[in-house]
């Protein structure tokens, strides 16, 4: 026996014996444990089946390394200096190739990350690291059915050390929908996103949970993780498939403490695997994005690590220094090595691109004007950076299942200057918010068109909501009741774009009084539908020239065949200013601004009123109704057929529809309730020569101010169809 083997093993066997984990967070040292002289690799999940993985789900293996690696990597771990870097693939990399056993287009390689295993000590409201012998593991998820094999190189310095390892799994059918993934038909299926398992249209149901409601309380605690993955647990039990979470410095990006060091961070980031197999678990897609404020003068640029640890004197550097360029791409290695394997994460984004490129450029200040040229030359700069990490990503890293998009926080930058973004984008959206009664029918739905009709791709509202403004005041609506988020989810719904919107204050007003449960009849409504499959046009109607003065408002989708329509109509007296004289709660805000009652959140926040004047009796915020008491039912008890009539366009239509006996094109309207998904009555119509079908609305009133429909062909016949 070697020297090594007699003295070195059995000093670090009786440290190993002896070390009890500490809290992470206080001076607690990783142990050095002895190892095998050759890496081994053992399965860590899935745990009950030998050899075996269901499609598109986790396969995660362990990797122990031997003594001699080992020990420098746990150098730099406890000392952040010497040894080797875990994080920095010039140091270590560990690379694994997946081969399929016919489809070569299945394969893919993969990169280890350095693992470090925790639980959760609920007693102190903290962390206990727990030792492993396996301190990197591999994730993947197999999209073919399958034998596979995988093959382990591992790399020190730039050289391959060691025999390869290898490992045989078969990839068995699963009921994991697959992927979200996005069409390329030149048609109007391509504003929906679909599953890559089925083919059939993915509609995210959902909002932004984008940070734990107690965002006073420190993200180590995990208590308030627990807390939030609550609410992604509340949304799916009433339909949502879809959530938007910040990928940021309060949260799970690896490298904002250190550019170069991501120790500090390794609880949290445990956090967020197991937040992805609450994904996977409820069947639940998400998107991350990046915030703006990481780079933002005053804000978080002063905290930001590659400013602080590099001495970056301007932001410019940020998307230039060759370091913080390398290291930017080494944190996106890990992320993805990490998370990408996950088949729920839809998309990875940018928000606000007009903010992330605020504070720099030749000439600041003048970025708010697209037409100057300093917003031609630092777009551009931007441009080419988001296009490196995008094709990093998806391309050098093999992560093309996740897509990737960037957003505008300001919709007046939607006209030709998003060009150069978007372009590069796998879908596209922006910020929309408003509380204005013509916020869904007019801001929302025109800006949404613009956006498909210049790019062809889908869109998201990826913020929308009450504007916060001076001390929230809009959120203040949201403690009296939902009606906004009701109208905006439904409207948006039906107006081309490829979801529900996603609201932004889940945490100041969607989950303290329960509104996501409006969820559910959206959902059950949409089950079974598939509006790729129609290659829905979207259209709107309202019964006034002037919005103001609109009683009844429309959208609905139609398919190009003309044959199937779905939609929603709404009694438009019915928004926030309107609903004074039914709601006490909302009479009194308007009165005074304030609430006497406010809304307490679960880390002690209110809603403030406006502190010198009552801007919710603006004249912006009345319509013709505000003034002779407020919403006003549409309602009679004879039946429909007496209640005014609204359009859907677009149609089958025929030039002898007016010839005595002629047949014409009959449709089924089903009419169903937005609060119980109930049908609740039926119009059998025929279209007139332009192909305009005017059902009749049923009551809407107080308890059922708007119905959704589906509308079915009948066939062309003289008589109304049995």
């Amino acid at each position: 026996m070697s020297l090594h083997s007699k003295v070195i093993y059995p000093l670090f066997l009786f440290l190993a014996f002896f070390w009890t984990p500490e809290l992470w967070g206080s001076n607690a040292t990783i142990p050095i444990e002895p190892t095998s002289p050759v890496p081994q690799m053992t399965r860590i999940y899935p745990k009950d089946e030998a050899d075996s993985v269901g499609r598109y789900e986790k396969l995660e293996l362990g990797i122990n390394l031997p003594y001699e690696i080992d020990r420098k990597v746990q150098q730099f771990s406890r000392y952040n200096k010497g040894g080797l870097n875990p994080f920095d693939p010039k140091a270590i990399s560990i690379k694994a190739e997946f081969t399929h056993e016919s489809n070569q287009a299945a394969n893919k390689s993969r990169f280890a990350f350095y693992y470090l295993d925790f639980k959760r000590d609920l007693k102190r409201d903290s962390y206990l690291l727990t030792h492993s012998l396996y301190d990197w593991r591999i994730r993947f998820s197999p999209s073919q059915i399958g034998n596979w094999e995988v093959k382990v190189s591992f790399f020190v310095e730039g050289k391959e050390v060691y025999e390869p390892l290898t490992y045989s799994f078969y990839c068995k059918a699963s009921d994991h929908k697959g992927y979200v993934q996005r069409s390329y038909t030149g048609t109007e299926k391509d504003r929906y996103f679909t599953y890559s398992g089925n083919g059939k249209t993915f509609h995210p149901i959902g909002h932004s949970i984008s940070l734990p409601a107690k965002q006073k309380a420190p993200l180590n605690n995990p208590s308030t993780h627990l807390e939030y993955q609550e609410a992604f647990k509340d949304i799916a039990q009433y339909g949502a498939n879809f959530a938007r979470i910040e990928m940021g410095r309060t949260s799970w990006l690896p490298n904002w403490d250190s550019y170069n060091n991501y120790n500090s961070r390794m609880h949290i980031m445990w956090e967020f695997d197991k937040l992805l197999d609450l994904f996977a678990e409820l069947e639940m897609y998400f998107m991350t994005y990046r915030h703006h404020i990481e780079i933002w003068d005053g804000y978080r640029w002063d905290e930001n690590p590659f400013k602080t640890a590099l001495g970056m004197t301007n932001q410019d550097q940020y998307f230039s220094d060759s370091t913080a360029l390398e290291w930017q791409k080494n944190a996106s290695r890990y992320m993805f090595s990490r998370w990408g394997y996950s088949s729920n994460w839809m998309s990875y984004s940018y928000s606000e691109v007009d903010n992330w490129i605020q504070d720099y450029g030749p000439e600041k200040g003048n970025w708010n004007d697209p037409q100057s040229e300093d917003w031609d030359s630092v777009i551009t700069v931007f441009r080419d950076w988001m296009q490196d990490e995008k094709d990093y990503y998806q391309k050098e890293l093999g992560y093309e299942h996740i897509l990737f998009t960037a957003t505008f926080g300001n919709a007046n930058h939607i006209d030709g200057n998003d060009d150069p973004i978007f372009e590069i984008c796998d879908f596209t959206g922006t910020h929309q918010y408003g509380e204005t009664k013509g916020t869904n029918f007019f801001t929302r739905y025109d800006t949404g068109q613009d956006i498909w009709e210049k790019h062809q791709k889908p869109y998201l509202f990826e913020e929308l909501g009450y504007n916060g403004g001076e001390n929230d005041r809009f959120l203040n609506v949201y403690c009296c009741n939902g009606i906004g988020f009701h109208n905006e989810i439904w409207s948006c719904s039906f107006m081309g774009s490829a979801g529900t919107g996603l609201n932004f204050w889940w945490d100041r007003g969607l989950h303290l009084n329960e509104y996501y449960k409006e969820y559910a009849p959206l959902a059950a409504f949409f089950e079974g539908e598939d509006p790729a499959k129609w290659a829905f046009t979207p259209q709107r109607w309202k019964d006034a020239v002037f919005f103001d003065r609109a009683h009844l408002e429309n959208y609905a989708l139609v398919s190009e065949n003309k044959e199937f329509a779905m939609g929603w109509v709404h009694n438009a007296s019915y928004y926030w200013r309107n609903m004074a004289e039914i709601d006490p709660c909302m009479k009194e805000l308007i009165d005074s601004a304030k609430i006497s009652d406010p809304c307490t959140y679960p880390d002690g926040w209110q809603h403030k009123g406006t502190p010198h004047k009552n801007e919710f009796l603006a004249e912006g915020y009345e319509d013709v109704f505000t003034k002779s008491g407020g919403a006003r039912p549409i309602e009679n008890e004879i039946g429909s057929w007496k209640n005014p009539k609204f359009k859907i366009d677009g149609l089958k239509t025929h030039f002898f529809r007016f010839v005595p006996g002629s047949k014409r094109h009959w449709y089924k309207v089903e009419f169903y309730s937005t609060k119980t998904a109930e049908l609740v009555e039926t119009q059998i119509l025929a279209t007139n020569v332009e192909g305009e079908l005017k059902p009749f609305v049923p009551n809407l009133n107080h308890e059922n101010p708007d119905y959704s429909y589906k509308v079915y062909y009948l066939g062309f016949q003289r008589k109304i169809p049995d």
